[in-house]
């Protein structure tokens, strides 16, 4: 075999062990994890799905195009093998960006879907950016240590030490800010430690490839050769050491819906990636075959598998009607507005009506100034009105003084029962749609002025409707609050005040 079709050769086969690596680490493992792990990437917002599902469709479209034009030229009677072999490794890449995003898209998809709880991340976060760097490192040096002094031409060498750069940068990166997360020593230092072994082994690596490109040698070369096994060896130890189920975190746990979901979508693009894989074995016998009638029929069915796949993958994505999990944030974590309103509304019995006030509710409505306004007006009338009915039915009995304690004693405690129980202290529903055009989740608007509100004024009960919102969202209908408030407060002190 000649040097150029050697070379070629080995384009190939980094290509198909590429695309079956990376499958088999983010598709045939089918561990619901999220690929991407910005916080924005994390969203389980409609907005963030159709932002990943028009990523996907366009990964779609370019790797056909890419798939029929590889298998255009396989069809034509001469080869151009330095474009063709240029236009696999764009395949390849495209392969593998797909397999990403839709990994990704599956995990959001699958992680919103009822019951299912999305995955929580470790101090290694990006676990898949660091595996993607050891795979670069060691096709890298693979492709040093099998190729001949002839085949290292100088961009190939610059290439190389481009990528071994880039992969160092996002080890070292991924493994410091691990390390800053970790509370235990021994981790930290170990990950420190593993930092220092890849830095030193590349930068020998790359240290005897600039050498042998100023000055091509036997002796520089079997340097090169030298360093790559170190370099291999240190960087699976690395992601070996970083992989470990106490720093990549835990897994999604989902439900029979989401899982469901999540492996269709793996599978269709499996069924892809099988394809391409079988396209770059198809393309590698082309070399060593003289007859192409056999590689061109492997090469047509191949397009219209992917063809296939790619149109039910496309047709899946858009049928998809993502609604987002209401109360969730970028982890799943039920927020605190649904927090409040939850316990909220487990306190609300239903049979008598009545919300149960918790302490931080009645604390806001006791500090509330026109909660306390109210109260203390209600208050005043309702003791001038005991005055005058305790010395008519005590007169001058000696025990008055304590019938009358008692009687403020029971009004004040009715008082305070009818004022946080009584269903007047809730808007009523048909007046509460009036405003609904004016409201909003920062505040509502009375008369010009935006005022803040708690977020328990959007529960769907009316009667769980704090004080302090009600007062202060509908400052207008205060008189007719006050006189209902005070024939409710009479009427049960009457009847109070005759018991005793």
């Amino acid at each position: 075999m000649s040097d150029h079709a050697r070379s070629i050769v080995l384009v190939f086969d980094e290509s198909h062990t590429r695309i079956q690596t990376v499958s088999e680490l983010l598709l045939i493992s089918c561990i619901p994890r999220p690929v991407f792990t910005r916080a924005e990437d994390l969203n389980l917002t409609k907005d963030n799905f159709v932002r990943y599902r028009d990523r996907v469709i366009g990964q779609l479209n370019r790797m056909l195009i890419l798939s029929r034009d590889i298998a255009t030229q396989v069809h034509a009677k001469q080869i151009q093998w330095k474009p063709f072999c240029h236009r696999t490794q764009e395949l390849t890449t495209a392969v593998i960006h797909l397999s990403e995003l839709s990994a990704h898209i599956a995990y959001l998809i699958a992680a919103n879907t009822t019951g299912s709880q999305p995955a929580v991340l470790g101090p290694v976060a990006n676990i898949h950016q660091l595996t993607q760097a050891d795979l670069d490192i060691r096709f890298s040096c693979t492709r040093l240590k099998r190729s001949r002094m002839s085949d290292l031409q100088p961009h190939l060498l610059v290439d190389l030490c481009s990528v071994l750069t880039k992969s160092l940068t996002a080890m070292t990166d991924i493994c410091r800010q691990a390390a800053d997360k970790i509370s235990d020593s021994n981790d930290q230092d170990q990950f420190k430690l593993c930092v220092k072994a890849i830095t030193s082994t590349t930068g020998c690596l790359v240290s005897s490839i600039k050498s042998f490109k100023h000055q091509p040698s036997e002796t520089h070369f079997r340097r090169v050769v030298t360093f790559c096994d170190p370099v291999i060896s240190t960087s699976g130890a690395l992601l070996n050491f970083a992989s470990e189920g106490s720093f990549v975190g835990i897994p999604a746990v989902l439900s029979a819906e989401g899982l469901e979901a999540y492996k269709s979508i793996l599978g269709l693009c499996m069924s892809i990636a099988s394809a391409n894989i079988q396209i770059c074995r198809a393309v590698r016998d082309l070399v060593y075959s003289y007859s192409t009638k056999r590689q061109q029929d492997r090469m047509s069915l191949c397009v219209e598998s992917i063809t296939r796949s790619s149109s039910q993958l496309r047709d899946l994505l858009l049928s998809h009607e993502f609604t987002p999990k209401s109360g969730t944030d970028l982890c799943g974590r039920a927020d605190s507005d649904s927090t409040l309103q939850t316990r909220t509304s487990e306190k609300f019995d239903m049979s008598s009506g009545v919300s149960e006030p918790s302490p931080s509710q009645e604390a806001g409505r006791m500090t509330s100034p026109s909660a306390q306004t109210l109260r203390s007006s209600a208050e005043k009338e309702m003791k001038t009105i005991n005055d005058n009915k305790v010395s008519q039915l005590g007169g001058g009995d000696p025990h008055s003084s304590d019938t009358a304690k008692h009687t403020q004693e029971e009004c004040h405690r009715h008082v305070t029962q009818a004022f946080f129980s009584s269903p007047l202290s809730s808007r009523p529903v048909s007046m509460a749609g009036e405003s609904s055009e004016t409201s909003s989740r920062s505040g509502i608007s009375v008369d010009g002025d935006l005022k803040s509100v708690s977020p328990q004024h959007f529960l769907s009960s009316p009667l769980s409707i704090s004080s302090s919102s009600l007062t202060a969202s509908f400052s207008d209908d205060q008189d007719l609050l006050d006189s209902s408030l005070l024939t409710e407060l009479e009427k049960k002190e009457t009847v109070s005040a005759f018991n005793s």
